[in-house]
């Protein structure tokens, strides 16, 4: 299964009522959140409703692999109990995608990775099956954190939506659970820079101040209307160790550009990837 599309996916939209003002200072931990997302050196670790997922960044180098959230692994063993056998569980050590010096990676498993540079990213004989144009977008720090790193250099915001703005902090339950959250909105403009929708994002910490509860929504008509919902499992200064893994004995193929190892589906090999990346130890 091809999980980048995955996480395209939003939840069914529903509605929430149990938000009442605290007071007015946003959570000490956001700015420690803003610096680490900031710094170069971080991870992520989350699931939705749909994946588990890490994106981490160190000297450089920015990786991202997802795995099935257990919601999705229960939906196909009954939808395709045989093959639920074989699939789902703990996700792969190697990542999913990378970049490094402005070199896109996509690993189709443990031993083998896709690599194009990003001058080429938008070559128009570039083997569409191969989701070059998805690359850049899996690396991304969610949307839903848009108020740590709005200007995340692998996500692009759209140019109809202003800045998530402070705007008050809350208690809130979720799931059961309570929490005090910091909300900030966002505007969508149309041409005119008129408003026509307004997106709050809500922050939801426990008692430690550790984000635990990350929240996108469409606000209209008095109500919250919740489009997606992040729950937070790490967010560090640096990568665990063994979080990712890449084989000493990787190898990196050109993307396909519609020549003729492209037509035949005989990718050129273009290096070790350890090596191409400087970290052949």
């Amino acid at each position: 299964m091809n999980k980048k599309f995955l996480t395209l996916a939003i939840l069914a939209i529903v509605n929430l009522s149990n938000f009442s003002t605290v007071d007015a200072a946003e959570n000490p931990s956001a700015d420690r959140y803003r610096k680490i997302f900031s710094s170069g050196n971080f991870y992520l670790e989350y699931k939705d409703t749909m994946l588990n997922r890490i994106i981490g960044e160190e000297n450089g180098k920015r990786m991202e692999r997802a795995g099935l959230s257990s919601q999705m692994i229960t939906l196909f063993s009954i939808l395709n109990p045989i093959g639920a056998i074989f699939g789902g569980g703990e996700m792969d050590r190697y990542p999913e995608a990378m970049n490094v010096d402005d070199k896109y990676f996509q690993f189709t498993d443990e031993e083998t990775a896709m690599m194009i540079e990003e001058s080429h990213m938008q070559d128009e004989n570039l083997n569409p099956r191969e989701g070059w144009n998805a690359a850049k977008m899996m690396l991304s720090i969610p949307a839903e954190l848009a108020v740590f790193a709005w200007n995340d250099p692998y996500r692009t915001n759209p140019r109809s939506l202003t800045e998530p703005v402070y705007q008050e902090t809350n208690k809130k339950s979720v799931h059961g659970e309570n929490y005090s959250c910091d909300r900030y909105t966002s505007e969508c403009l149309n041409g005119t820079h008129d408003k026509v929708a307004t997106v709050a994002y809500d922050m939801c910490y426990n008692d430690k101040n550790e984000l635990k509860i990350a929240q996108m929504i469409i606000l209209r008509n008095g109500k919250d209307y919740l489009v997606n919902e992040l729950e937070i499992e790490r967010i560090l200064d640096k990568i665990p160790e063994k979080k990712f893994q890449i084989r000493k004995k990787a190898k990196a193929y050109a993307a396909g550009t519609g020549d003729m190892n492209d037509l035949l589906e005989n990718p050129v090999e273009i290096g070790n990837v350890r090596e191409m990346i400087g970290d052949a130890k």
